[in-house]
């Protein structure tokens, strides 16, 4: 357990350091990859809603705090949490581990996470947002998610077999087999 939040904590890590250096140049038109959110992504198709909602929450409120406060603290970790449980459910209706259905749920997670962060945003009135910029964010971040989620299933599936948690370690425990 131990050493699963500590190997989840140097994904995090290593997620917000491309975050701040990293995706500032790979933007196109003014748009970036969310690194973070891709460990999301990764960590949730791979492990199922549990474990994808927790580490959306810390994930997300890692971001809110490293964004320097240009919005409220809890919106990402809100909007994470809840993309981290959505994927994590929609997960079982991925038929087999097609990079073409990881990218498609990858897009909806990108799609859903900025249209949750905006609306969340206009309701709160943060003046950073219009229903313009909402709308080309919703398809940037889409389209840069779907991009990078089949790269990021990957070594969180390999993470979340190696230190078994969430619902590879309940089916282990189901099977009788030992409990790491």
């Amino acid at each position: 357990m131990i050493a699963r939040a500590a190997a989840l904590g140097i994904v995090l890590l290593v997620a917000l350091l491309l975050q701040a250096v990293v995706a500032p140049a790979l933007s196109v038109a003014g748009w970036r990859p969310d690194f973070i959110l891709l460990t999301v992504v990764g960590l949730a198709l791979a492990d199922g809603p549990g474990p994808g909602a927790r580490y959306g929450f810390v994930a997300g409120l890692a971001a809110d705090l490293l964004s320097g406060g240009n919005h409220l603290v809890g919106i990402n970790a809100l909007v994470f949490l809840l993309v981290g449980d959505g994927l994590g459910r929609l997960r079982p209706y991925l038929s087999g581990t097609a990079h073409a259905g990881e990218a498609a749920l990858g897009g909806l997670a990108g799609a859903v996470a900025f249209g949750l962060f905006g609306v969340l945003s206009l309701l709160l009135d943060i003046r950073q947002f219009t229903w313009q910029v909402l709308a080309e964010g919703i398809v940037a971040t889409a389209l840069w998610t779907a991009l990078g989620s089949p790269l990021a299933v990957r070594p969180m599936s390999a993470l979340a077999r190696r230190f078994a948690g969430g619902e590879a370690a309940a089916a282990g425990a189901a099977a009788g087999g030992p409990r790491w």
